[in-house]
């Protein structure tokens, strides 16, 4: 059902009109009007019932025309009020509409912002895990001691990449040294102490070196070994790099002890050995 407006308000009672004027034209009725001339004569003529009516609404207006003024300008005010309203109506809807659009795109920028932290997380924690499981591994395989008299002593040293990747250009640094306290020793590593080498290894490939002394051995430096009063401290840092271009490190430090009357083995000290 429609509602009432402004608009139809007045367009119902024109329209009214108009229908009314056709019926009386087409109705084919005449009426007489009369109107009195200068000399006070008054003359009379016949008009069709719609021309009637026309020249009669004429005179009605010519005799009201204040009375219709002020009509008409209460009506123009009126569809001014009425537009003003309807304006302002608009606008306050539009600020209503720009509001909730400005709340929407902020809550799907938070959506958007949390979607997008959501993936990035996913994304670091598929590439971390890539890494741990392709990026290469050097470690420690096994030492083996060489103690002659008469010589200085030797540990061979022998390396392993248990990863996927290569361990790219491999550094290396090494120090032995003999002293009464392995647990308790610090190793400084002095810029000769260290042979850096630029060197590549491949996945389950292996390498090694060999650390020195820094005393020539003696049959009291051998007895003094064979009772556990003084060993060779063998300490060193292994840098590479993987293929996903991150520094590694492997550092270590171990011992020598004897196993039995004959035998001589490397222990690893409780604290100097990490890796990353």
């Amino acid at each position: 059902m429609y509602k009432p407006t402004w608009a139809r308000v007045i367009a119902a009672p024109f329209l009214f009109l108009v229908v009314l004027l056709i019926a009386a034209w087409s109705s084919g009725f005449q009426e007489i009007i009369c109107e009195q001339t200068k000399s006070g004569e008054e003359q009379c003529a016949s008009y069709n019932l719609a021309a009637y009516y026309l020249v009669q609404i004429k005179r009605t207006v010519d005799d009201n025309d204040g009375l219709i003024t002020a009509l008409a300008t209460i009506i123009i005010a009126g569809f001014t009020a009425a537009l003003w309203r309807s304006t302002d109506n608009l606008w306050k809807a539009g600020k209503k509409q720009m509001r909730l659009i400005k709340a929407t795109a902020a809550l799907q920028s938070i959506d958007m912002q949390a979607s997008i932290k959501a993936a990035q997380e996913s994304v670091d924690v598929a590439r971390s895990s890539a890494e741990k499981q392709l990026r290469a591994y050097l470690s420690i395989r096994h030492m083996k001691t060489v103690m002659v008299s008469g010589q200085i002593a030797r540990v061979k040293v022998r390396l392993v990449n248990a990863g996927q990747t290569p361990a790219r250009k491999i550094r290396l640094a090494y120090i032995g040294q003999f002293e009464a306290n392995p647990e308790a020793t610090k190793i400084y590593f002095r810029p000769t102490a260290g042979r850096p080498s630029v060197m590549d290894v491949g996945p389950n490939r292996q390498m090694g070196f060999t650390i020195n002394g820094d005393i020539i051995l003696t049959e009291s430096v051998l007895n003094d070994m064979a009772r556990d009063s003084i060993r060779m401290v063998v300490a060193g840092v292994i840098t590479y790099e993987d293929v996903f271009g991150k520094t590694r490190r492997l550092i270590f430090k171990g011992y020598t002890y004897y196993t039995d009357h004959a035998h001589m083995s490397i222990a690893s000290c409780r604290r100097g050995n990490r890796s990353s």
